[in-house]
């Protein structure tokens, strides 16, 4: 397994061929043309080193994953990190014609992952989902489950599916009945409150038809949850697995996450023009891109030109 330093030492690697990569592509660079970068250096390394130091917050309890043999040499690495890819976007900026459109955008920003929340525990101690012959703990893809009696279960990062009749090998909630049960599970999910510190454990639950296109939802969970600031599926969950456990530490060291509302983990946008308006959306970026071309969104495509 490897060592923090290990790690570190792998992700310079990634980092040189990285920037190689960029300067190639810039060397390339014809006026008319679109060059995509995209560098990861900033979402892995929150993924893995908030353990050490929270960036947003130095005065914060220590993480559940943290070392304390370790943390003090890595608690400023993600802000190394950021002063890294500053100064990437800095290269980058000289080697571009004065009338190049730059445009800088993150799809997420970053919070802490300290708790974590089993979904399918959850759901078994509010009696929408069962066990056979008097189990607390299972898995959904084994004979664990009792289907005659489950409601929803918890599979995959923030999914939440009903076990409906007709869509489901087994399902048992009548279509007619779909939209009350999804508003209970809703409604009692924002309402949930971690018991180890009384804080709030999910922002908002989003239904997939408030979500996804048409052509598409079909593919997607029933529910979306949208946790604070904090709290996260715990892997077991995602794995389908029911734990005895409903709210624990989380001890990985996969200790950042984004997985979150919307809202808890914005995203940023900047550019060397002037911005007009506010409140961007994600889904604008394809659109203005297009725009600049004089092109039109595609049919189904959302999302407004930024201007």
């Amino acid at each position: 397994m490897f060592s923090d330093d290990d790690y570190l030492a792998q992700v310079a690697l990634v980092q040189q061929d990285t920037r190689r990569m960029v300067q190639l592509a810039l060397d390339r660079f014809a006026p008319g043309n679109t060059t995509f970068v995209y560098l990861s250096d900033i979402d892995l390394q929150c993924h893995m080193l908030w353990r050490h130091g929270d960036p947003k917050d130095p005065d914060a309890p220590p993480h559940p994953a943290s070392d304390p043999q370790i943390a003090p040499r890595h608690a400023h690495d993600i802000e190394r990190f950021y002063r890294d890819v500053d100064r990437e976007l800095g290269e980058i900026r000289k080697r571009l014609p004065a009338d190049a459109l730059l445009v800088v955008m993150s799809d997420h920003g970053f919070q802490p992952y300290t708790r974590k929340l089993h979904l399918n525990a959850w759901l078994r101690d509010n009696g929408h989902l069962a066990l056979k012959d008097g189990k607390r703990t299972g898995k959904i893809a084994s004979d664990d489950v009792d289907w005659s009696r489950t409601r929803a279960y918890g599979l995959g990062f923030n999914g939440l599916y009903l076990n409906l009749a007709g869509r489901e090998g087994q399902g048992i909630v009548a279509p007619g009945d779909a939209a009350a049960l999804a508003a209970e599970l809703r409604a009692k999910l924002e309402a949930l409150r971690d018991p180890a510190n009384g804080r709030r454990v999910v922002v908002r639950v989003d239904r997939s038809e408030d979500v996804y296109s048409a052509e598409r939802r079909a593919e997607g969970p029933d529910l979306i949850v949208g946790y604070d600031r904090g709290y996260g599926a715990s892997d077991e969950s995602t794995l389908g697995e029911i734990t005895e456990a409903v709210i624990e530490d989380n001890t990985s060291r996969w200790s950042g996450n984004h997985l979150m509302a919307p809202e808890v983990v914005p995203g940023i946008l900047l550019t060397n023009r002037k911005l007009e308006g506010s409140g961007f959306d994600l889904t604008d970026l394809t659109v203005t891109l297009l725009d600049y071309y004089g092109i039109g969104p595609a049919p189904g495509m959302v999302g407004h030109p930024i201007h």
